[in-house]
């Protein structure tokens, strides 16, 4: 996951390091707003804690992602995470 700092036109593309999932009060999370996949998957993914979130470098807002995410591994038909 990549950050950049937008006030900076000429500055550096950095990359945001997954952190553990935790309560992360007055943070807004991004969520995604459409999946293309099943009723059932969409369900289960949708409910589905992530156990990590990227933060943003400011403190306002996180990402959760999944570990498929942070490794860069999907594994076709495993759900977990």
């Amino acid at each position: 996951m990549l950050t950049f700092d937008p006030k900076d036109p000429n500055g550096e593309l950095k990359t945001l390091e997954a952190k553990p999932a935790a309560a992360r009060p007055g943070m807004v999370p991004v969520l995604p707003l459409s999946r293309w996949m099943g009723i059932s998957q969409f369900r289960s993914d949708s409910t589905m804690q992530k156990p990590h979130h990227y933060l943003s470098p400011d403190g306002t807002t996180f990402i959760p992602a999944g570990t498929d995410f942070t490794t860069g591994c999907r594994q076709l038909g495993n759900q977990a995470g």
